[in-house]
């Protein structure tokens, strides 16, 4: 029994959530294109799709970033999320209109904030020594879903067109039972860590607890902030306010390419959809490699700085 419990820790649990989560994902990613095909939708449209996501994103993090600082139980963050993905991913089957596929992008924008949700408990249940390697789990677990789902949609879509989505479905319906049984609630209200705060603070804690080192009142001491103090915090730093420029100006130029790229590889390279979830399994196993072995050891040579310049140029070029 020793082995076995160890494994069932509530680090390695929600890690296993993260994964049915993003391989539930990987499963409607790959044939979103098809159906855009399918439907009739053209690239401009493709692209406002895009655009309407990522606006649902925005006000849907700021929406969980306020309901994470007031409810008890983070879990109800999680069952939120999974509840809307599965939403979501059932109208993508079921579309037979721009108008359901776009509202389906609305949908899963501004509630599938997972990941975010996963990193803030994954935070409060470690503390300085193992928070790096908890993150890390949960980052892995995702990862690995991308790997092993992109390619497996294809079979799914053979079978039956709807398949991927009902799968999906029934992925978040497991993942929401493995939520309430096995992961232990989370009472934010009793959390004096600044870094289970809140969201946004999982981002912020690091440089905060830096800049209050040695002076002041131990943080167990300190009032929790809330999210709107949390947000103050971040874009009050100039440091943080040139980063974000530089994060957004970013993100515009890659999300304008990314928006269209399955589309565009199908028409160049005449792909099926077998093909293109076997091109993403290379791409996720080509992060992997890189994540895994190229970047720390660029990063020691180069410096921070000098690698993150290298590698929006790199972006850039490709």
């Amino acid at each position: 029994m020793a082995p076995w419990s160890n494994l069932m820790t509530r680090q390695n649990i929600l890690a296993a959530c993260v994964f049915i989560d993003l391989f539930a994902v990987s499963l409607i990613v790959p044939l979103l294109p098809f159906r855009y095909k399918e439907l009739g939708i053209s690239p401009v449209q493709i692209g406002m799709m895009g655009s309407v996501y990522s606006v649902a994103q925005i006000f849907g993090g700021i929406a969980f970033g306020f309901l994470s600082d007031r409810v008890e139980d983070r879990r109800s963050v999680l069952l939120v999320s999974f509840f809307g993905a599965a939403l979501s991913y059932a109208m993508v089957g079921a579309a037979t209109s721009i108008w359901v596929l776009g509202a389906s992008r609305v949908v899963v924008g501004a509630v599938k904030q997972t990941m975010t949700a996963s990193k803030a408990m994954a935070s409060e249940w470690s503390d300085e020594a193992n928070r790096a390697a908890s993150l890390g789990i949960v980052t892995s677990a995702a990862t690995a879903a991308w790997v092993v789902g992109s390619g497996v949609t294809a079979t799914l879509q053979r079978l039956h067109p709807a398949a991927p989505s009902a799968v999906a479905v029934g992925l978040y319906a497991v993942d929401a039972v493995v939520v309430l049984w096995l992961l232990p609630p989370t009472h934010t209200s009793s959390l004096s860590s600044p870094s289970s705060s809140s969201f946004l603070a999982v981002t912020t804690a690091t440089g905060a607890a830096g800049a209050a080192k040695g002076a002041g009142p131990p943080d167990a001491l300190k009032p929790r902030p809330g999210f709107l103090a949390s947000c103050r915090q971040a874009f009050g730093n100039g440091r943080v306010g040139r980063f974000l420029a530089i994060k957004v100006a970013f993100d515009l130029v890659s999300r304008s390419g990314s928006s269209l790229q399955d589309v565009w590889e199908m028409d160049r390279f005449g792909l099926k959809m077998g093909q293109l979830g076997a091109l993403r399994t290379a791409k996720s196993l080509i992060t992997v490699a890189t994540q895994g072995f190229v970047a720390g050891r660029v990063t020691r040579a180069l410096g921070e700085r000098a690698t993150f310049a290298a590698a929006l140029i790199l972006t850039l070029v490709g």
